[in-house]
């Protein structure tokens, strides 16, 4: 019995990763909450329970009369969680726990998500086929994808019982004890989300980034203890990041700028690894640099601790917490709810910044439309591009498979499709298509369709484009979309900056960047170099090498296209040797 709800509930966790679903511990509580009332009505009946709470009906009694235990066990569960001070759908998901999967379709995404890891629960008790039909209609979840995360989910719900099983021989001698420490626990994960609940309406309301910051450092003080936070904003233009000074604190905040490389504070390394670091961690910081002893003294405390700033899709920055040495053992049981707030203060930071882009469209670029205009003009843009692509589709139909045309037919196909997500990016950056959407991809595979598009029109120019790929490549977990974005500009701005003629070469291979397994792409130009004016601030939009009518934009398109994909990219240039851009890639998606 207990490997079923323990199942279940990292069921409903690995389902809430996968579709990005926040906070994530609520839906590993609606899977771990399933049979509580259940557990609840045993405990007070605990020998014979299931005779005393379904008992045979009476001789003529009407089955609708007849309350099983496990609808009496919902019954009893709802009762209990809808005492809970908590802003959450995890009662309704106990409520509608055995609804048909059409009936919840348009329900909230918790309650779909306990309804889709009860039914796998309930199906490998019975080892029937996993409910494939339900994941596809709720979450658009395919068989071999849905097979994974069930896969992980069981892997970790037997590590969980082993963990259970080991506690239970240790304690067998002292039980209640025992049972005093797992009700601890429960009311500290109970509060713990009422006060993610209420404090989720207080970012999510505010527009303005100062707003959310001054948010941010009254609940940090509420909860935490801590008063004096220093917040750095990430610059993706500068590849800084840049201090933020909120009321009452120090104006030398405002003039910190930390640049975004490796190794240059603990608080850029914080961001890299996206994970907490502090300053008293001796192993993982030998040396304070001295930035972070600015900062730390900025922040009025012994050390500080640096707290990554993630949306769903952007890097943000990082929150700098002030601190004593003696705070770290008492901070160590609220980790995870710190962990929970700065999530949420992220996402409510991307929406604010990327609000704050639309309604500056107009101005930031000299436009003379509106946003109404851009979008009536992306969907006529849209039109002819729908006629090409259903142009396309006929010239396939009417060639054989085996057509070697079928390939290059294919990739037009995938650039249609492409060239309309960046139209739709344009006017609507915040909607699920501008999302980092990682997808393992072959990269040697999506270079040769690059080179298939790019190399006719190269050949025009008098530019020969070699590729140079090391085979058995790992797949990368990327976004597509965006990776071939980033090469066409490379490749493109490397084209424009030889009128005269000559090579580009594209290379692959396998590396471990800053200790970590990485992919390697590099492009090289044999053209006159970047000169020394430019280099400063190359990834700028605006800065270009070459003349005439380009705007300067491919390489700021570039540079921020890598970021989001969470790449770095760096570049050498001379001008006898010509110009190399190299990108390193995570073999793994963080």
């Amino acid at each position: 019995e207990s490997g079923r709800w323990i199942f279940r509930a990292y069921m409903a966790q690995q389902i809430a990763e996968k579709i990005g679903f926040s906070p994530r511990d609520e839906a590993y509580l609606a899977g771990l909450f399933y049979d509580l009332g259940k557990f609840a009505l045993a405990a007070n009946f605990p020998t014979g329970e299931e005779s005393m709470l379904a008992p045979e009906p009476a001789t003529g009694a009407p089955a609708s009369e007849v309350i099983s235990l496990q609808d009496l066990g919902r019954r009893a569960g709802v009762a209990l969680i809808s005492r809970w001070p908590i802003a959450s759908f995890l009662c309704d998901a106990i409520r509608y726990r055995d609804e048909y999967t059409d009936r919840i379709i348009g329900a909230p995404v918790l309650i779909k998500i306990a309804h889709l890891a009860n039914l796998v629960a309930e199906g490998a008790e019975y080892t029937t086929a996993l409910p494939f039909p339900s994941a596809e209609k709720l979450f658009g979840f395919q068989p071999s994808e849905f097979e994974t995360l069930t896969q992980e989910a069981q892997r970790q719900s037997a590590a969980a019982v082993r963990s259970l099983s080991l506690v239970r021989e240790l304690t067998a001698l002292d039980n209640k004890a025992f049972e005093k420490v797992k009700r601890v626990r429960l009311a500290r994960e109970v509060r713990e989300i009422g006060l993610l609940s209420r404090m989720r309406p207080n970012f999510s309301g505010l527009k303005d980034e100062l707003d959310i910051y001054a948010a941010i450092r009254k609940t940090l003080h509420v909860l935490f203890d801590f008063a004096h936070p220093v917040f750095l904003r990430y610059d993706a233009k500068s590849n800084t990041l840049n201090g933020v000074a909120l009321p009452g604190q120090s104006e030398l905040i405002h003039q910190l700028a930390v640049p975004f490389v490796a190794g240059t504070s603990i608080i850029v390394d914080a961001m890299l690894r996206n994970e907490l670091l502090h300053t008293f961690d001796t192993e993982r910081s030998p040396q304070q640099l001295v930035v972070d002893d600015q900062i730390t003294r900025l922040a009025g405390q012994e050390g500080i601790l640096c707290l990554p700033l993630n949306g769903k899709s952007d890097l943000l920055g990082v929150i700098a917490l002030g601190m004593a040495e003696d705070q770290l053992a008492r901070l160590e049981p609220q980790i995870k709810l710190l962990a929970n707030l700065v999530t949420q203060a992220g996402f409510a930071l991307e929406s604010a910044r990327k609000r704050s882009t639309v309604q500056a469209m107009p101005e930031a670029e000299g436009l003379k439309v509106s946003l109404g205009d851009l979008k009536r003009i992306v969907h006529e843009v849209n039109n002819p591009l729908t006629i090409i692509k259903n142009y396309t589709k006929i010239l396939r139909l009417k060639l054989p498979e085996q057509d070697p045309a079928q390939r290059d037919l294919g990739v037009i196909d995938d650039e249609i499709d492409r060239v309309s997500t960046i139209l739709k990016n344009l006017v609507e950056p915040c909607s699920q298509s501008a999302q980092f959407k990682p997808e393992l991809v072959d990269i040697n595979s999506l270079i040769f369709d690059l080179t298939r598009l790019t190399d006719d029109a190269l050949l025009t120019q008098r530019i020969r484009l070699r590729t140079e790929f090391f085979h058995g490549l790992s797949p990368v977990a990327a976004d597509r979309d965006r990776l071939k974005q980033i090469l066409m500009n490379l490749i493109k701005n490397a084209s424009e900056a030889m009128p005269q003629g000559g090579t580009i070469s594209i290379s692959t291979r396998e590396i471990a960047y800053q200790g970590k397994p990485s992919i390697e792409i590099t492009v090289h130009d044999d053209g006159p170099g970047i000169p020394e004016t430019v280099k400063a601030r190359l990834f700028q939009p605006g800065m270009s090498t070459k003349h005439g009518d380009h705007a300067g934009l491919g390489l700021s398109i570039v540079h921020t296209l890598v970021q989001e994909i969470r790449g770095q990219i760096e570049y050498s240039s001379d001008r006898d040797r010509g110009t190399t851009f190299h990108i390193w890639l995570p073999k793994t998606c963080q």
